[in-house]
């Protein structure tokens, strides 16, 4: 993969405690750089303490639409480059 080329990835998730860590590891594994977004949308289960175990920056709801636009922005950005 060109390391000037990354991906975007956005996983929704709902009561996915079961796989939700193997998801992210295989994104990990079949994507050398890749930004991964995980929308936790109100489970009930431990699917987000899960995610948050598997992925190094962490966002709250309260900014977790603003966050997803500077991803977005980001990757466009750098495809642009």
């Amino acid at each position: 993969m060109d390391p000037e080329l990354t991906s975007l990835v956005i996983v929704h998730a709902y009561n996915e405690e079961r796989i939700i860590s193997k998801v992210i590891k295989d994104i990990k594994n079949n994507f050398e750089i890749a930004d991964i977004v995980v929308v936790n949308d109100g489970s009930t289960d431990k699917t987000a303490d899960n995610a948050r175990e598997k992925i190094i920056q962490k966002f709250s709801v309260d900014n977790m639409v603003e966050e997803t636009v500077r991803i977005f922005e980001s990757a466009i950005t750098r495809k642009k480059e």
